[in-house]
């Protein structure tokens, strides 16, 4: 049914070179959850990383659309393997193999490129945000004496 070669096998199984997961997504997706979560800990006022959040709503995003990619990717590469695979109903592909196969590999990439600035946007301006908390002052304690 399917042709099962290596670039297939790596390209469908999200785990090799030229996966959909893309391992810069997954390191920066990690550094700003740490930082998210580690900002109050260093002494950062906690209610100035709505940036930081928007930042990591956008890679999730980013893993969605690379979800939604290797779906279709698949579809594409099933109805090319077998024509017929989906019936007469709607096919991925309107007019022969390949013919929406350009069309959504520019159409992702541009979705996940978008995304993932936006992201590093959004991470730049919440780290800009943050604001140090005021050091607290000592209370002196109050004898009877006064």
């Amino acid at each position: 049914m399917f042709n099962r070669d290596e670039l297939n096998l790596i390209l469908l199984s999200l785990t090799g070179f030229g996966s959909g997961f893309d391992l810069i997504a997954v390191v920066v997706f990690i550094g700003v959850a740490a930082i998210y979560m580690l900002a109050p800990v260093l002494g950062y006022e906690s209610r100035r990383r709505g940036s930081l959040l928007i930042a990591l709503y956008a890679l999730v995003g980013f893993a969605g659309v690379t979800l939604v990619q290797m779906v279709l990717q698949w579809a594409i590469i099933a109805e090319i393997v077998e024509p017929e695979l989906f019936g007469r109903g709607v096919r991925p592909l309107r007019e022969g193999p390949g013919q929406m196969s350009i069309l959504h590999l520019f159409s992702f990439a541009t979705m996940k490129m978008f995304l993932f600035g936006a992201a590093l946007i959004a991470f730049v301006v919440g780290l800009q945000r943050l604001r140090l908390r005021p050091p607290e002052l000592p209370v002196e304690e109050k004898t009877a004496d006064e």
